[in-house]
């Protein structure tokens, strides 16, 4: 799995009205970093996350991202069975 940064949804800025905020970079289930097993870690500018992200991120299946993994399946599964319900009874 090749990991693609969303800002949005990835990347939190602590003390973004200071002159040096901080960037952390969390990754989404079935992520982590190459060198650790992490999954969130801070950065003094964008451009070092930006570089994080592209080099040392790699597939994870510790117990809690494939969890995370199969409660979001589940969802997905659950709102589409949902969907297609609310279709059939219109």
């Amino acid at each position: 799995m090749k990991y693609k940064l969303n800002i949005k949804r990835d990347v939190d800025i602590a003390g973004q009205w200071t002159e040096q905020p901080d960037y952390i970079l969390n990754l989404p289930y079935g992520l982590r970093f190459s060198d650790d097993l992490v999954h969130v870690r801070g950065y003094d500018s964008m451009a070092d996350l930006r570089d994080s992200a592209k080099r040392d991120v790699i597939t994870c299946n510790c117990k809690d991202c494939l969890d995370g993994l199969a409660d979001e399946t589940y969802k997905l599964q659950h709102s589409a069975a949902e969907k297609r319900g609310a279709a059939e009874t219109i």
